[in-house]
C-alpha cells in the first residue's frame, strides 16, 4: 500500500514538473493530466477531498484576487496567504476551473500575472508562484512515504514546519515583491532568475553556489535601492537549513 501511495505522489510530483517546464501552448493539457494524476489516485483524490470539502473558493477568489497600488500604478494580483491547506486547496480550485473553461487561463495570466506582455514570462510566473508551492507542500506532506519511512505521514498541511518548504514560500514571496516593485520592468526577470537559483541550489544541498547568488541578489536590491524583508527571513531559513544537514 506504502508503495502504491509513493509511486502516486511521484506521478502527481512529475506532473508539476512537467507543467512547470512545458511550453506555454502544452498547459492547458499539461494541467489536465495533473488533475487526471490526482483523480487516478485513491489517496490524493482523499487528501484534496478533506482540504476542499468545506472550502468557499468564491470567497476566496474574492480575497486573494486584489488590485495592488503603489500610489501611481495598479497592478492586478493573486496574493496567497502562506498557510499550506489554505493554499492547496486554492490551487487545485484553481486548476478545476482552468480546466473546465470557467476561468480564462490566457485571461488570468494577462491580468494577474503580467510580466513583459509576454504569455512566456507570465506563465513563468504563474508555474514559480502557484504550482511550484503546491508541489513542495504536498513532498513535505508525504516525506515518511517518498523516504520509506514506516512513520505516519500528515493528513493535512496546515501545519507544514520543514525549513526547505518555508524556503520555497519565501522565494515566491520575494518573486511577488519583486513584481510589485519600482524596478525597471526589463531587469526585474534577473532578480527572479537569481531567486530561482537560490531555490536550486538549496534543494541541491549546494549552500556555496547558493551563498554566492544570495550576495548577487544583494547588491542587485542595493543597485535598486530596494529593501526586504521577506530576503532577510530567506538569509536566515537558509543559514537555519544548511546548519541541519
Amino acid at each position: 500500500m506504502a508503495e502504491d501511495v509513493k509511486s502516486e505522489v511521484l506521478n502527481f510530483l512529475e506532473k508539476c514538473d512537467d507543467l512547470k517546464c512545458c511550453k506555454f501552448i502544452m498547459a492547458p493539457t499539461k494541467i489536465k493530466e495533473l488533475l487526471k494524476s490526482i483523480a487516478a489516485s485513491r489517496e490524493l483524490c482523499r487528501f484534496f477531498y478533506d482540504l476542499t470539502n468545506n472550502f468557499d473558493f468564491n470567497a476566496a477568489k474574492n480575497n486573494c484576487f486584489v488590485c495592488l497600488t503603489d500610489g501611481i500604478t495598479k497592478k492586478n494580483r493573486l496574493v496567497l496567504p502562506n498557510e499550506g491547506d489554505f493554499r492547496l486547496a486554492f490551487t487545485f480550485c484553481l486548476l478545476v476551473e482552468i480546466d473546465r473553461g470557467i476561468i480564462n487561463f490566457d485571461d488570468l495570466l494577462e491580468r494577474y500575472f503580467y510580466v513583459d506582455g509576454s504569455y512566456y514570462s507570465s506563465f513563468q510566473m504563474f508555474t514559480d508562484d502557484i504550482i511550484m508551492p503546491m508541489a513542495t507542500i504536498v513532498r513535505q506532506c508525504y516525506t515518511a512515504v517518498l523516504s520509506g519511512s514506516d512513520s505516519a505521514k500528515k493528513d493535512t498541511a496546515g501545519d507544514f514546519s520543514d525549513t526547505f518548504t518555508r524556503i520555497s514560500l519565501t522565494v515566491a514571496a520575494e518573486k511577488l515583491n519583486i513584481s510589485n516593485s519600482e524596478i525597471p520592468l526589463e531587469d526585474r526577470e534577473s532578480g527572479k532568475i537569481m531567486l530561482t537559483e537560490i531555490e536550486n541550489a538549496v534543494r541541491r544541498l549546494d549552500f556555496n553556489s547558493a551563498s554566492a547568488i544570495l550576495c548577487g541578489y544583494n547588491y542587485y536590491l542595493q543597485y535598486y535601492g530596494t529593501d526586504s524583508e521577506d530576503f532577510r527571513k530567506l538569509i536566515a531559513l537558509i543559514r537555519e537549513y544548511s546548519k541541519r544537514q
